[in-house]
């Protein structure tokens, strides 16, 4: 072990008079931290003063550890400072005030009006100046000149001698000269930027000693910036002794280490005479095989490690959440082994949207986690409203700008308002301020006739809505409206928006609510949020208050500067895992490290195009003088330093894990990183996780999810025994709130919930249970079609029977009735704003010749048919004497099925009556006997067979079901067809399909001539039917219904149950529970194949 006590002198250190350089080098885990903290300790107890220099991001975690190192006491000689806190504090120590430096968002909207007022000068950059993108990454590179100490003078001489080799750069040199002077030239008076901050201070500080005498402590860092090195070039002769740690290996010829090692060798260079101390042995790896991974992951050749390779791990996981769940398991089986939370962190490269799903999951299994992930306040619910709010006053109440001002929750109203306003708003598709003045009257269900009384109560509701937001925004258009409009008078208007609308004091009350929850750290991300707001206000009057705008360029600014604002929170507890981006992971006492995401063009990332230059053009950059940025292969480099760095953090397990599909369905394949630490340990099997069945049994929550998918917990049980986890109870695990009991135990049905029901429970659920629905648009669609086409067809096949016969009517009287039938519909319809549209008018034109030509054959049908239509839209299941079906399960669950047939019609002949049930058809839908076997489009058999045992005597009996298609037929001609044969293969288009009972005699009855004209069955010359034919016997049909009302009963009690698992049946296209599902954006498992069912057990004996 080293010794600190060998580099301490009693002349502080100093060889003659001079300070010293102490290069504390050495790879990953080989104790350069504990090195540094064993000086400073015999530094401070020699009663020297100290400064400790990390990075930002790891300020918190040092001060953390000397504490628990140094005792409480260390700060009075000791210091913990960052390079961006450097400035302010060595101004408070010389008595200066604090410099005012722009912020992220203040300089965003100084380049934004730089560039505006310049463009017309840039002949590369002209076009894209007021682009977002542009800014930040012009802003990026000002900020890379700057830390490199490259000015518009260095710019405009680089361009002079590109001009011949590559005119392009120097035209982007040119530009960004100019660009680079004004931006410098543009802030006011006693505003500073804090890119110039650490430049000003390596100026200063030869006249402001701070670091007189002091003992300077530099650690974390991986290199320097041109600013840095300034800095830590006076910093060192100034200090009595100056001790800085590098992660390098002068021995390794992988490469990635070659920018810190130019970083210690610039040093050595500029501050003469240092010493080394050189660091060999991984002290922080507790096994062999971690060891191995740091000393070899990137080497060439790479040994192999022998056997097991002990605490490395890869895991394979089917897509995102599965990953979060792989996660979640491997954190509690760790802290089940005896780990502590804190002992475990997650990291992954790109933090973005998985850091937030790694971390509900935690939350949701009970694991206490803190993201060190600053949330961009963008996405918060309150600067939703804001953007919201400029979104409606320039795009004149857009529907998605009304959306988002509504769901933000700062709108003042309530919730059911809300949902109604937003689905209202949604389905009418309505906008513009002036539409917001007067109340609506369309129906709030799109095209329907007449309003009930429910349908009153919705559209009052709706309006009052309407007129709060109307009234909140008023003034802020005309506000914004007004001329002469400035950044300052927007600020104003929008800011007494703000209050008037009672934000302030709704944040302070759900930041209060979110805090007597216990959720500390939620509510001080809320509460930064008035802040936040408040601070960009103070931007834009520093940058440029009396800038005039439009509301568009206000809107654009005020965007722009709030996507540079985030916010952050400290650990609310002691105890958790930390998760967070690999970029900004230091080493500390992580025992437990799980990598996600650790897949081919994630980690290690692929060079970034972010900057304003190629790869070419900085490496031309770098021969002029300019070193600005990375090169690709520099990135490369760096990538692979970062991906060295994060696996060595650990001291006793490293666990990478990679998707194979990301949250979208994309293919994804694991990355380099993984191919390498297998390569170096060809014993290590990767884990596929979920194929294991343990993997999936992590938590007591993820038990109880998965139990009732089991037939048998035995094998549970064992699993969780040799996790360790607590035994089940006895009995099945169940939440009694998720059985669905209503009044008397009734679980009321109708055909179709029958269906979704069989399709997948979780859809029932959602749908019929939570009673969740998907925002729709009011258009006159499959749904309205057919609500009219039903009404048109039921008036007028009622107004042609007299004494109970079917009188035909002459083709005049159809296109009469038609044409009239239509006018009496729509004039009953809710006024809409696209009803007199092109579309509307050309829909109800192809209905209109569609009707003609079913009521023809309707009437060709009836005219010789001794079937009589008995009933229209006959209600069955509701009311006290209408026909329905009630049945009782053995577990004591009542079912109730109710509905509306269409159409009823009936024949009696020797004293029995003869039912067919008639469906009319909009859309596609024809019977399918695999359907039938399965449990689906039973709709028309239960109201056939409540009808027939609606008769006590038995006198009533099942004719069939029959589906009339209510659309135009469609068929390709090739134009030499004649009217005959056009004629003969539209009539074609309107036959029937459905299930006809087997009985010649019957089926005459419908269509005596038995040709197959109007019906799904034929006859052969001698009588019988042809094999084609869709027919059953009696016996049959028998069958059938008492398949259907164990099915019934089986349904009930699974509903009564809380069985709502995603089980999605898929028979073929036509009948695929998925392809139309609402639930779909609420379910995570509608892509997966492996719980799809491929048929259903309809009514089958219970075992």
């Amino acid at each position: 072990m080293f010794f600190a006590s060998s580099c301490w002198s009693g002349s502080a250190g100093k060889k003659g008079g001079q300070a010293m350089l102490h290069r504390i080098i050495g790879r990953a885990g080989c104790g350069k931290t504990t090195y540094l903290l064993t000086v400073l300790r015999e530094a401070l107890e020699n009663g020297a003063d100290c400064v400790v220099l990390v990075p930002e991001q790891q300020s918190l975690e040092t001060e953390r550890l000397l504490s628990e190192t140094l005792g409480d006491g260390y700060n009075m000689h000791c210091e913990v400072l960052n390079f961006e806190r450097l400035p302010n504090r060595v101004a408070r120590e010389y008595g200066d005030l604090a410099r005012t430096f722009i912020d992220d968002s203040g300089r965003d909207l100084l380049l934004s009006v730089v560039l505006e007022r310049l463009s017309p000068r840039l002949t590369e950059y002209g076009g894209v100046c007021a682009d977002g993108d542009f800014i930040r990454k012009a802003l990026s590179a000002i900020a890379a000149f700057k830390a490199a100490g490259v000015d518009a003078d260095a710019l405009d001489a680089a361009a002079d001698r590109l001009r011949g080799s590559s005119a392009r750069l120097a035209a982007k040199l040119s530009d960004l000269s100019l660009i680079l002077r004004a931006y410098g030239d543009a802030f006011p008076e006693g505003l500073s930027d804090t890119y110039d901050a650490l430049t000003q201070l390596a100026a200063e500080l030869p006249d402001k000693p701070f670091f007189a005498g002091k003992f300077v402590f530099v650690d974390g860092f991986y290199n320097f910036t041109g600013q840095e090195h300034a800095i830590l070039d006076v910093l060192i002769p100034q200090s009595a002794e100056t001790y800085i740690a590098f992660t390098a290996d002068g021995g390794d010829d992988s490469g990635i280490f070659s920018k810190n090692q130019a970083a210690a060798a610039r040093l050595a260079a500029a501050n003469r005479p240092f010493a080394d101390v050189i660091l060999n042995d991984n002290y922080r790896a507790r096994s062999a095989a971690l060891r191995h991974l740091e000393a070899r992951l990137w080497s060439e050749p790479s040994p192999v490690f022998p056997g097991e390779p002990a605490g490395v791990s890869v895991v394979e996981c089917p897509d995102p959440f599965a990953q979060a769940e792989a996660v979640c398991g491997e954190v509690l089986r760790r802290v089940r082994a005896g780990s502590r939370y804190r002992d475990i962190a997650v990291t992954m490269r790109a933090p973005d949207g998985q850091s937030e799903l790694i971390a509900s999951m935690l939350e949701i299994h009970g694991v206490p986690a803190f993201v060190s992930v600053k949330k961009p306040v963008v996405t918060e619910p309150f600067f939703s409203f804001l953007l919201a709010s400029l979104d409606i006053v320039c795009t004149d109440f857009s529907v998605p700008s009304v959306k988002k001002y509504i769901k933000s929750g700062f709108s003042g109203l309530g919730v059911r308002e809300s949902d109604l306003l937003l689905r209202y708003v949604s389905m009418w598709s309505l906008r513009g301020r002036r539409s917001y003045e007067t109340d609506w009257t369309m129906h709030p269900d799109g095209y329907r006739t007449g309003l009930n009384r429910r349908d009153a109560s919705v559209l009052r509701l709706v309006n009052g809505a309407r007129a709060q937001v109307c009234e909140a925004l008023t003034a802020l258009c005309e506000d914004f409206a007004a001329d002469g409009l400035t950044v300052s008078r927007a600020l104003r208007a929008l800011f007494r928006h703000v209050e008037s609308s009672g934000a302030p004091a709704r944040l302070a009350a759900q930041a209060e609510a979110l805090r007597s929850r216990g959720e500390e750290e939620a509510a001080l991300r809320l509460s930064q949020l008035w802040d936040l707001f408040v601070g960009l206000c103070d931007q834009f009057h520093t940058v440029c208050p009396d800038a005039p705008v439009t509301p568009a360029r206000f809107r654009e600014l005020f965007r722009l500067a709030a996507e540079e604002k985030s916010v952050g929170t400290i650990p609310a507890s002691l105890d958790a895992v930390t998760v967070g981006s690999a970029e900004l992971l230091r080493a500390g006492n992580v025992r437990h490290l799980l990598v996600t995401d650790v897949n081919d063009g994630v980690f290690p990332a692929p060079p970034s195009d972010r900057s304003l230059f190629d790869s070419d053009e900085l490496v031309a950059l770098e021969g002029c003088g300019c070193a600005v940025g990375e090169s690709a292969d520099e990135q490369i480099e760096t990538e692979r330093f970062l991906f060295y760095a994060v696996a060595s953090l650990p001291s006793e397990s490293l666990t990478l894990l990679y998707t194979n599909t990301d949250s979208l369905g994309a293919r994804l394949r694991p990355s380099i990183g993984v191919l390498r630490v297998e390569a170096l340990f060809p014993a290590l099997q990767r884990r596929v996780f979920g194929r294991n069945p343990a993997d999936l049994l992590f938590s007591r929550r993820s038990v109880a999810e998965r139990l009732r998918l089991l037939p048998d917990p035995a094998p549970i049980r064992a699993l969780l025994a040799e996790q360790g986890m607590p035994p089940l109870p006895d009995g099945p695990i169940s939440d009694p709130a998720a059985a669905l009991s209503g009044a008397g135990n009734i679980v009321r049905l109708t055909p179709s919930r029958m269906d979704t029901y069989t399709y997948c429970p979780f859809s029932y659920f959602g749908r019929y249970v939570l009673g969740l629905k998907s925002s729709e648009k009011a258009s006159f669609a499959r749904p309205e079609i057919g609500t009219f086409v039903h009404a048109l067809l039921e008036t007028f096949v009622q107004s042609r029977m007299q004494a109970g016969a079917f009188v035909p009517p002459t083709a005049e009287e159809i296109d009469a009735e038609v044409e009239r039938l239509t006018a009496d519909y729509l004039a009953g319809l809710s006024a809409a704003p696209e009803s007199a549209g092109r579309r509307f008018r050309y829909t109800f034109t192809k209905l209109k010749k569609t009707m003609k030509l079913l009521l023809q054959n309707l009437s060709d049908e009836l005219e010789n048919c001794a079937f009589v239509p008995a009933a229209f839209e006959l209600k069955m299941g509701m009311g006290e004497d209408a026909e329905g079906l009630r049945y009782t399960t053995d577990a004591g669950t009542t079912v109730t099925l109710s509905g509306i047939a269409d159409r009823v019609d009936l024949y009696k002949k020797g004293g029995k009556t003869y039912v067919r049930v008639i469906d009319y058809k909009t859309g596609t839908k024809v019977f399918d006997r695999s359907a039938l076997e399965n449990g689906l489009d039973l709709q028309m058999f239960y109201y056939l067979f409540a009808y027939c045992r609606a008769d006590r005597s038995g006198s009533t009996l099942p004719a069939g079901v029959l589906y009339v298609p209510a659309k135009l037929p469609q068929f390709s001609v090739s134009g030499g067809e004649s009217e005959e044969e056009l004629a003969r293969r539209t009539e074609k288009g309107f036959v029937r399909s459905g299930l006809l009972l087997a009985d010649a005699e019957i089926v005459r009855a419908m269509d005596p001539a038995g040709e197959g004209r109007f019906l799904p069955a034929r006859f052969k010359k001698d009588g019988s039917f042809y094999s084609g034919s869709s027919v059953a016997e009696l016996e049959q049909l028998g069958k059938l219904e008492r398949q259907m009302e164990r099915y019934i009963r089986q349904i009930g009690d699974r509903i009564a149950a809380g069985e709502m698992r995603v089980s999605p049946l898929v028979l073929d296209d036509n009948h695929n529970a998925c392809t139309f599902c609402d639930m779909k954006p609420v379910c995570r498992l509608a892509c997966n194949k492996r719980i799809r069912r491929e048929s259903n057990r309809f009514g089958e004996e219970d075992e």
